[in-house]
């Protein structure tokens, strides 16, 4: 008896500690209420990547020194940056205010996207300003007010820094091509999955002057943090220093870069990405044709 006595107190104590980290937690969403605050009022984005990653790198380094798991300090680290930005969106719906003093700027084609809004985001978050052309805008969309549209891509893109472009790749060849006529300063960009079916556009851009490089978010939309998550920048012959310059816009993150040929892309994402989807539709295929029920496979999946 004495024996579960003991065992029923340390319980109590764990019980105890659980209820005081999630007061502590409540504490903490308050504060980062009062951050975003702050964030407003000085016109600063709610997600910071760079911040992500001083803070899970600190949680890590604390972990260590008081004998705790650093990938439990990682996990908890990622879970708090989570819900503290949750609550400063939720606590704030109005769109920041325009900051004047942004580096670069930034045209997006195609940024009403998915992952043109990402970009968006992302750029927006290191205070460059962005530009979004997309002939998708509806009155349903969302777009911040500091963001600039813009309905002429050629009078974007000679204003810009950087041109994202974050389209279908049957149209993105094609921006290319028109890009590459107006004679931008901008380093140009896409983001998409397949490279083979741009590469004598962006030859034949690179040919004429452009600054052309090429990258590969190996994640979508949803993405909210960056820590584990691998950006591929693929290298275009003689465009090397613009693919460098992109990987500089990475390396405050905790996102992994890795630079690449352009023209060995599509074969490891044949494995990488080509192989998991179609294990995907075999493994989809083979229920479909089963004589056992979705809902049964569904109740012991």
């Amino acid at each position: 008896m004495a024996k579960k006595k003991d065992l029923d107190t340390l319980r109590q104590g764990v019980r105890n500690i659980d209820d005081q980290l999630l007061k502590l937690m409540k504490q903490r969403i308050d504060l980062a209420k009062q951050i975003g605050d702050k964030k407003y009022q000085l016109g600063l984005p709610v997600k910071n990547f760079q911040v992500e990653k001083e803070v899970i790198e600190k949680s890590r380094k604390r972990a260590e020194e008081i004998g705790l798991y650093s990938d439990l300090a990682e996990e908890f680290a990622k879970l708090k940056i989570r819900y503290a930005v949750m609550a400063q969106e939720e606590h704030h719906s109005k769109s920041r205010i325009s900051n004047q003093a942004s580096e670069k700027k930034v045209t997006i084609v195609g940024g009403a996207g998915g992952m043109g809004r990402w970009f968006a985001q992302f750029f927006d978050s290191i205070h460059h300003q962005i530009t979004i052309v997309d002939p998708n805008i509806s009155s349903q969309t969302h777009i911040p007010e500091h963001f600039k549209v813009e309905a002429e891509l050629e009078a974007a893109v000679k204003k810009s820094d950087y041109v994202i472009l974050a389209t279908p790749i049957p149209v993105t060849g094609d921006l290319i091509s028109q890009i590459a006529e107006m004679k931008t300063e901008a380093i140009v960009f896409d983001i998409s999955s397949l490279k083979s079916p741009l590469l004598q556009s962006i030859t034949d851009a690179s040919k004429k002057g452009l600054k052309i490089t090429s990258i590969h978010p190996m994640f979508g939309p949803g993405t909210d943090l960056l820590s584990g998550q691998n950006i591929i920048l693929c290298d275009v012959p003689g465009n090397e220093l613009q693919t460098d310059e992109l990987a500089t816009l990475f390396s405050g993150t905790t996102a992994s870069v890795i630079k690449m040929p352009i023209d060995e892309h599509d074969a490891l994402m044949s494995y990488v990405l080509g192989l998991s989807h179609m294990l995907n539709l075999v493994f989809a295929k083979t229920i479909s044709d089963s004589t056992v029920a979705f809902e049964h496979l569904s109740k012991v999946a």
